[in-house]
């Protein structure tokens, strides 16, 4: 997009206070820059406007307008992203969605939530925390991110294998178009009726419209969990046991991670293959074996890894989680 003009930056920003108040429109070029960036700061673009709405009707005049006006715009949340995904390339207009972040409604019954996306993800399961639930999917910026980001770019985490990634929890969409129209996607039942336009929109990046309204899966809090840590001479015999946990049926928590570390007895370095320490962890959850359900599972772990204890030396359990 060319530069605007002064005139007409000056008419754009009446327009946009109109929609959004004066306070929600930022044109400052140093309060710009905090929004030139993701959390790839490598790459950086410079917007004319940022503007805050806080309802899906300010967020579809704002679309409209930008149409109207020949303006690009782009949707943000909380910037942690590391695609590029939110910078304004072309100049124009940042929706910053950070001030819709209200927890809309709670179905405890249903098990789901309706949310809006500049909801921090952290912050849905410390919500429904007290009454035994969580949201499962946990990036690892999952203390700042926002779940409309988390859709955006169908954002994973440590619990991904056995949970799914974020279209594995999302029902249903309120979204506005690229021409500012407004519609649903998907619903709060589990498995709804035709396409799975849901589905098609998680994870596009923004590309086919901008979330407003989000209706999110619940989970129940597992009764238990518990973290083993086993030490092996090489980094292959970790990623066996690793393989084999998940092989017997395994799928616990983080599912297990395996990573190098350290110099072995005998002082090889790391790096060659089947050279170096590994370390396996997995946390175990029990959804209704309870703990001594997991203190079973623990002992079968304990014996992975070339299928005998010994592989792993030592073999650790957490003594709090």
């Amino acid at each position: 997009m060319p530069p605007l003009t002064e005139s007409r930056q000056q008419s754009l920003r009446r327009a946009l206070e109109g929609i959004v108040g004066k306070a929600a429109v930022l044109t400052d070029p140093q309060e710009l820059m905090v929004y030139e960036s993701d959390g790839l700061t490598l790459f950086r673009a410079l917007a004319d406007f940022v503007v805050f709405p806080t309802s899906t009707e300010q967020v579809s005049a704002l679309v409209r307008l930008a149409n109207a006006e020949g303006v690009p715009f782009v949707a943000r949340g909380a910037g942690t992203g590391l695609s590029g995904g939110c910078l304004p390339t072309e100049g124009g207009l940042v929706i910053a969605l950070s001030r819709m972040t209200r927890i809309l409604e709670v179905d405890y019954d249903n098990q789901l939530a309706v949310v809006e996306p500049g909801l921090v993800n952290l912050h849905l399961s410390w919500a429904v925390g007290p009454r035994g639930y969580y949201y499962a999917p946990d990036p690892s910026s999952q203390q700042a991110c926002t779940i409309g980001g988390n859709i955006a770019n169908n954002s994973g985490g440590p619990h991904t294998l056995k949970y799914g990634v974020t279209t594995n929890h999302v029902l249903g969409l309120e979204v506005v178009l690229p021409d500012g129209e407004v519609v649903w996607l998907g619903g709060k039942t589990r498995d709804p009726l035709g396409y799975d336009l849901t589905g098609v929109f998680v994870g596009s990046e923004g590309t086919f419209g901008i979330a407003t309204k989000i209706v999110v899966r619940l989970l129940k809090k597992p009764q238990a969990v518990k973290t083993v840590l086993a030490a092996f001479d090489e980094i292959d015999r970790a990623s066996e046991a690793v393989s084999a946990i998940i092989a017997r049926g395994g799928r616990d928590g983080g599912a297990g991670r395996a990573r190098g570390g350290g110099v072995p007895r005998g002082g090889r370095a790391r790096g060659a293959r089947g050279e170096g320490r590994g370390r396996a962890a997995a946390p175990l959850e029990g959804a209704q074996i309870g703990v001594r359900g997991l203190r079973a599972r623990l002992a079968r772990l304990h014996g992975h890894g070339r299928g005998h204890p010994a592989h792993a030396t030592p073999v650790r359990t957490a003594s709090r989680e």
